[in-house]
């Protein structure tokens, strides 16, 4: 790699007096970042947490703010390093290198490699060496003693593309800080990843994450507002957050038709989800369930159900994908109520049986499972999923796997009926489908549940029926428990009791209810028997058999 140190060559005193940072200007505009700064920008650089997220909307000076601030933290720190990350390479190539680059000065660049996309930058301790005698020395002996004294710092451009194991990738980094651009398009595992990361010293060790408001997905369910926001419950300590940030606060930096002409040529929802912020006009383009509010569907406070409302359990079972299961609770007159909800990984069937029958009641009577997952065989006792369940003494039954009925069935209970009787607060208008404030997961899983998306190089084709498989654990188990039971429809329709027909095991008849003793504990010898009852073969009845005719005897009855 060559070294080409460009310090010095002119300089009239680079150093801002207020920022204590090298003058910034932009190449396209020539304006200096410093005198043009928005009071914004500079409530994000004057921030002290640690994790800084904006989310805001496109033209904003976000992701400018975020670069200027890799900047800073490479200049103040001795041999500092960090990343700058986006989804894809191509995606770094055409936008985060050609930013930075912009406003990058060039005396303060060492080198730049192509081909890692690692840039080396002079900082404060490189640029007093140079300054007090360290320019007129040789190249290759200046180099060398930047490096002794830490007088460079680095920043390398990456990618999160692929699967988690392939961020095995950042396993040797030792960062300073990071920077995730479009941070709309990660996920919180690549955050936990690079947080492993951070322990250079000395350095700030400190991460910013720019994000648009998504097409697809609400601002208040997505990771960032849950970790980030003071708003959230989840909120976490050293973690900062700002939605704050319109398009008009950067005018200065942008064309003067820059916003009419996305108004005129973008669809109003995209306009007003990107741009304007104007919340009447913003929904979920690709939601599959865009009719779920939480003004709606969301109670104000959890409320354990009824006593006299049956419940039921809807699992989707996993191992490295975790299981998940959701508990339901149904009114006689046909609500639906989803009032608690699990998920874990690497859990064993026993592990997630004895939960199960720590929280079963007698009100429990509807028990569904995935209907394939259910059906697949352990290969060493060559029992089911379905069966290990019910000798654990949780009957589950399988329920329809077909997706998209299911989907229709929640989209069913979501529906708003103007005259339905709210089954907690008494008012007229309500959904079939409540939820409780305390399935924060389940909630957040229904409102990112998105179609697949088409491939834009194809035009002449239908959108796919087909949907994301992301973190929709919880979903399919609401969809399997709604599948599965049989709801009632009105007041005056008796609740179907629980029926073991299907499964996959004999019993000594159908299981009408779970079986209590008298101190009010669960008894499962019942269905322990039941799934253990040997399974009597069917003779087989044998089949009459007629005279085979041969050829000539064909032959003679013919002529005959």
């Amino acid at each position: 790699m060559s070294k080409s140190i460009e310090a010095l060559t002119y300089k009239p005193d680079p150093i801002d007096i207020v920022y204590d940072f090298p003058e910034i200007r932009f190449k396209k505009t020539g304006l200096i970042y410093q005198r043009s700064i928005t009071e914004k920008q500079k409530v994000f650089h004057a921030c002290g947490d640690k994790f800084r997220a904006v989310q805001a909307m496109i033209g904003a000076g976000k992701s400018a703010m975020a670069t200027i601030e890799s900047f800073r933290h490479s200049w103040y720190y001795r041999s500092n390093f960090g990343f700058i990350i986006r989804k894809s390479i191509p995606q770094a190539n055409i936008s985060a290198i050609p930013d930075l680059m912009d406003v990058c000065p060039r005396w303060m660049i060492i080198s730049w490699n192509k081909t890692d996309k690692c840039l080396e930058l002079l900082n404060q301790y490189g640029y007093e060496f140079l300054k007090n005698g360290g320019a007129s020395m040789r190249k290759g002996e200046q180099y060398d003693w930047l490096q002794e004294l830490g007088g460079t710092s680095q920043i390398i451009f990456t990618s999160f593309e692929g699967t988690t194991d392939a961020l095995e990738k950042w396993a040797s980094s030792n960062l300073g800080w990071y920077f995730i651009d479009q941070a709309e398009q990660a996920n919180e595992d690549i955050y936990v990843k690079l947080n492993e990361r951070m322990r250079r010293m000395p350095s700030a060790r400190q991460a910013w994450f720019i994000a648009n408001f998504s097409r697809d997905i609400p601002q208040k369910t997505g990771w960032l507002w849950r970790f980030f926001s003071q708003s959230s419950p989840e909120h976490r300590e050293n973690h900062w957050y700002t939605d704050d940030m319109p398009t008009d606060a950067n005018k200065a930096n942008l064309p003067p038709d820059y916003k009419a002409t996305l108004k005129q040529t973008m669809h109003p929802e995209d306009y007003a989800r990107l741009v304007s912020g104007d919340k009447s006009q913003m929904r979920m383009s690709k939601s599959v369930f865009p009719e779920l509010s939480h003004d709606v569907h969301v109670l104000q406070a959890h409320k354990e159900p009824p006593a006299h409302w049956h419940r039921g359990i809807g699992l989707d079972p996993g191992l490295s994908n975790p299981t998940a299961f959701v508990e339901v609770a149904f009114s006689p007159n046909g609500d639906v109520y989803a009032y608690s909800e699990y998920e874990e990984k690497n859990r064993a069937v026993s592990d997630e049986a004895l939960l199960l029958r720590n929280i079963i009641t007698p009100q429990h009577i509807f028990y569904f499972m995935d209907g394939i997952d259910g059906l697949k065989r352990n290969k060493v006792t060559m029992t089911s999923l379905q069966a290990e369940y019910i000798a654990h003494g949780i009957p589950f039954q399988l329920a329809p796997r077909e997706v998209l009925p299911g989907v229709q069935r929640i989209k069913e209970y979501l529906k708003f009926d103007e005259k339905r009787i709210h089954p907690f607060t008494g008012k007229q208008g309500a959904p079939r489908l409540l939820i409780s404030p305390a399935c924060v997961k389940l909630i957040e899983a229904l409102l990112m549940y998105r179609f697949d998306e088409r491939k834009t190089h194809t035009v002449l084709q239908n959108e796919p029926e087909k949907f994301r498989k992301y973190k929709d654990h919880l979903v399919d188990a609401l969809r399997f428990i709604l599948s599965g039971a049989t709801l009632p429809l009105g007041a005056n329709q008796a609740m179907p009791a629980y029926s073991a027909a299907g499964a996959s095991r004999a019993t000594e008849g159908p299981i009408t209810q779970l079986q209590y003793d008298s101190q009010g504990q669960l008894d499962f010898s019942y269905v322990m028997r039941a799934a253990k009852a040997h399974v009597p073969s069917q003779p087989k009845q044998p089949t009459p058999s007629r005279p085979r005719q041969t050829s000539w005897s064909r032959g003679i009855t013919a002529n005959a």
